[in-house]
């Protein structure tokens, strides 16, 4: 008889990683409007930086802040080129609808 085989141990799925709970922020008022401010962890694990947009809803309890996510730059490269082609091949038309 062979040897005994040992069961195979199931990887569990890496952990997401998290930034410690920040209780008791307060608001700094901004003109008419409020912020809050997000620590350097917190935007360390969403992967943001300074020049992030962000949305925001609400269930009605918790206020829910989402990063918007940016294109990567050959995306944005591409685009740019494409926009510039599309101008340039449209220029006339552009200018009639323009009134120009």
């Amino acid at each position: 008889m062979g040897a005994a085989r040992k069961p195979e141990r199931h990887k569990r799925p890496a952990k997401r990683p998290r930034a410690k709970p920040a209780e008791g922020r307060k608001l700094t008022k901004v003109g008419n409007s409020y912020a809050a401010i997000i620590p350097r962890q917190v935007m360390a694990v969403l992967g943001m930086d300074g020049s992030d947009r962000v949305t925001y809803t609400t269930d009605g309890e918790a206020l829910i802040i989402r990063p918007v996510h940016k294109l990567p730059k050959q995306k944005h490269a591409k685009f740019d080129r494409l926009l510039d082609e599309t101008v340039e091949q449209y220029r006339g038309a552009i200018m009639v609808l323009a009134g120009r």
